[in-house]
């Protein structure tokens, strides 16, 4: 019965953890999407945004 209860307890300690961190974790960035509306011919009539983080270093990599 021992053992049970050790497993029950690492089991409650993990999920209170998990928790616990989602709870202290910082909140999701307000970054947002950007409509470009004039890239080319668009005879589909797609849409292209572009991802503008609220933050960026000073030299950010190009991808």
């Amino acid at each position: 019965m021992s053992r049970t209860r050790a497993a029950l307890v690492a089991s409650a300690s993990a999920v209170l953890l998990a928790v616990g961190g989602l709870v202290l974790s910082s909140p999701a960035s307000a970054a947002s999407l950007v409509e470009v509306s004039n890239f080319g011919n668009n005879p589909g009539g797609m849409r292209m945004h572009i991802y503008v983080p609220d933050n960026r270093p000073a030299n950010p990599a190009i991808v």
